[in-house]
């Protein structure tokens, strides 16, 4: 039997005018394919490029949020798997969507999710194919991706919908819930992208914040020493600012991601109530 199937592909943005474009050019989509702007109140010229590529765009005036905007595109989405990429993710390739593509072809019933790596500068190597199920997880041997570049079987989505409730990790919420029902993720090999967000010191600062408190009220047991998460900054503050002083990256991508290390690293000691 031919493979025949399509995919749908959900962007959520907010004043991604500087990314949106280069991301969108990279994007080579197969016949019947689609791409679904979730827009949450832009300001500047996104929806503008949205729409001088004729793209379906669900506008919203709430405020973003990670789920709403999800479900909204899922909802809106007519394939049967649906690709998330965040508008600050520009792919390392123009085959990210035939590498999912080849990803659907080959899942089985029990594969729900797969992932693609996200990071700053180019992986020096392309992540190995791995499987993530309970067992692997609880040995921790699998940690899952975000949905900075995900992609979904719709089937299981309808089934359990992104937490609206949760503020952020509805990623890692939704990715418990399929190991705990038996179906199983993936990495998905060559899938990359360079993260180029554009937010304030304090927007990041808050994400990093946000990130490290819902997991850990999602993993109760998941919470580090102090020293082990000290040990952590200090490797993560020479990275970047040995990337900053390499010319890797530009220094205001150095100071968002310092600004997102150290809300991560004072959230994991603050109360959680």
């Amino acid at each position: 039997m031919s493979y025949c199937t399509t995919l749908s592909v959900v962007i959520r943005t907010y004043n991604s005018s500087k990314t949106i474009s280069r991301l969108l050019s990279r994007l080579r989509l197969e016949s019947g394919d689609e791409i679904i702007i979730v827009d949450s109140g832009s300001t500047d010229s996104t929806l503008h490029i949205a729409r001088q590529h004729s793209l379906s765009v669900i506008s919203s005036k709430l405020p973003f949020h990670y789920s709403k905007s999800l479900n909204a595109g899922f909802s809106r989405s007519r394939s049967p798997w649906v690709a998330v990429i965040s508008s600050h993710c520009i792919p390392l390739s123009y085959d990210l969507i035939q590498l999912f593509h080849a990803f659907i072809k080959n899942a089985n019933e029990e594969s729900v999710v797969g992932y693609g790596k996200v990071s700053v500068v180019p992986p020096k190597a392309a992540h190995p194919d791995s499987i993530g199920d309970r067992f692997t997880f609880e040995c921790g041997s699998f940690f899952p991706g975000g949905n900075g570049l995900a992609i979904y079987r719709k089937s299981a989505w309808e089934a359990h919908q992104f937490d609206e409730g949760i503020d952020t990790a509805e990623d890692l919420e939704w990715f418990l819930w399929a190991i705990g029902q038996g179906f199983s993720a993936h990495f998905i090999p060559g899938a990359s992208a360079i993260y180029l967000n554009q937010g304030s010191l304090a927007h990041m600062f808050r994400k990093g914040w946000l990130e490290v408190r819902r997991t850990r009220a999602l993993l109760p047991f998941s919470r580090k020493s102090f020293l082990t998460v000290l040990s952590s900054l200090v490797v993560c503050f020479s990275y970047y600012i040995w990337l900053a002083v390499r010319l890797k990256i530009p220094s205001p991508t150095m100071f968002r991601q310092l600004a997102h290390a150290l809300g991560a690293f004072f959230a994991e000691f603050f109360p959680l109530h």
